[in-house]
């Protein structure tokens, strides 16, 4: 009789596992022996990607045995109900999303998956089915931007959908909402801007962590317990952001005739990889170093037709702007391509008009002057020798009379002119 009942009661167990959750060895028998009983042939894996399986010890995988035909359980959802209690998923400030296919397991110990299509609970398993399935979330606590403008003015702008939907922001709104990533719990890199403005009366310039804006954030933000926030910068005015080497020879083909743009930079740049760019000829735009450095710039210029003068900035009209930039370890190439040739060769300018802004531009590097032995520079090579003390600056009768006139307030260069001018004709 004991051994009757205590068959009835293995019996009775696994076909309570049939419909719920098998637990190894608690039943009395092996794992394997119960699925070959009870003629299990289908297994579904979860991982709580990033989250965990409340009455389950924490776990981050649990695994579901089912019979061919069977549907499997939309762990999580309400009213689905286990042996050992309600099935609950959970993660700290991040909504379940339910569960979709698993494209990757990335971290099989904390159940980190990349996900593929949702999940259909409708469609039954199927013999020698294994579902690999992981939980999408989406964070409730999300990374708040917030609009800041130079001048303390609101912006009108257009919203980024399909109707270009018109709006106003004040200095200090809210303009959006960045969603952490589910599976690495933050915001990866830079989000693009939310809106286009109106009229380009400001620029979108970058993201800080106050708003200040004196500290520039750091990507990538790890998601904390209570909402955070970024700052969007926006300059008052139509920008151009020089932040890499392209943007440099961007600005530099946009100024060489006269274009009046506007450029400020976000970061230093290093243009050791770029090639040759062409000296600007008429300098009428602005360029805002903002205390950053742009090495390693290599500038070539042709001496020949109409083009008889040459210099890094070329002729500096009224309108131009330099302010607070380093440029460092330029190196420049005045070509001579006609025999017989004159031209006038600078370092920074070949003449500059009293109403340029120019302030805290520290400049070195060097100078190379080639082409036909027949032609001449005329501001350098003089019957009796070569002179290195009008080849800075066009315009003055001597280097040292605009070193005077700026007060090592404009344009300072760093190095003595004779070794930093080399003339290769030949």
């Amino acid at each position: 009789m004991a051994k009757k009942l205590k068959k009835t009661l293995i019996v009775l167990l696994l076909a309570l596992c049939a419909l719920f959750v098998f637990a190894g060895c608690e039943l009395g028998v092996t794992k394997e022996d119960a699925l070959n009983l009870r003629e299990v042939s289908a297994q579904v894996t979860y991982y709580a990607n990033g989250g965990r399986f409340e009455k389950n010890n924490q776990k981050k995988k649990t695994d579901f045995y089912f019979k061919a035909g069977a549907t499997a359980y939309d762990y999580g959802a309400p009213g689905v109900i286990l042996l050992s209690g309600k099935a609950e998923i959970d993660r700290t400030n991040f909504e379940f999303m339910g569960w979709y296919f698993v494209e990757e397991v990335t971290d099989e110990e904390n159940g980190i998956c990349v996900l593929g299509e949702k999940v259909d609970f409708n469609v039954p398993l199927q013999e020698g089915d294994h579902w690999l399935v992981a939980a999408k979330w989406k964070a409730l606590v999300g990374l708040q931007v917030v609009l800041v403008t130079d001048d303390g003015a609101s912006i009108n702008v257009e919203l980024n959908d399909k109707d270009k939907t018109p709006a106003t922001y004040e200095n200090g709104a809210t303009i959006g909402e960045v969603e952490y990533d589910y599976t690495t719990d933050q915001v990866a890199s830079a989000p693009k801007e939310f809106f286009k403005v109106t009229g380009k009366t400001h620029t979108f310039y970058t993201y800080y962590n106050d708003p200040e804006c004196t500290q520039k954030t750091q990507f990538p933000i790890k998601r904390g317990e209570e909402s955070q926030m970024i700052y969007a910068k926006y300059l008052q005015g139509d920008w151009t952001v020089v932040s890499k080497a392209s943007d440099v020879r961007t600005m530099f083909s946009s100024l060489q005739s006269g274009g009046n743009k506007r450029y400020i930079f976000l970061n230093d740049i290093d243009c050791a990889k770029l090639s040759e760019i062409t000296a600007i000829q008429t300098m009428n735009g602005e360029i805002k170093g903002n205390g950053y450095t742009l090495k390693n710039l290599k500038v070539v210029g042709d001496l020949s037709g109409k083009n008889n003068a040459f210099a890094l900035f070329g002729s500096i009209g009224k309108s131009a702007k330099i302010t607070d930039l380093t440029i460092e370890n330029v190196s420049m190439n005045a070509k001579f391509s006609t025999p017989d040739f004159h031209a006038n060769v600078y370092f920074l300018f070949t003449a500059k008009d009293a109403a340029a802004t120019i302030s805290n531009v520290k400049v070195s590097g060097a100078l190379k002057i080639t082409g036909p032995r027949s032609c001449v520079a005329d501001n350098v090579m003089k019957e009796d020798g070569n002179v290195f003390t009008n080849c800075l600056y066009g315009g003055y009768t001597a280097d040292a009379e605009y070193v005077t006139a700026s007060q090592g307030k404009e344009f300072v260069v760093d190095g003595n002119a004779e070794n930093m001018i080399t003339i290769e004709l030949q």
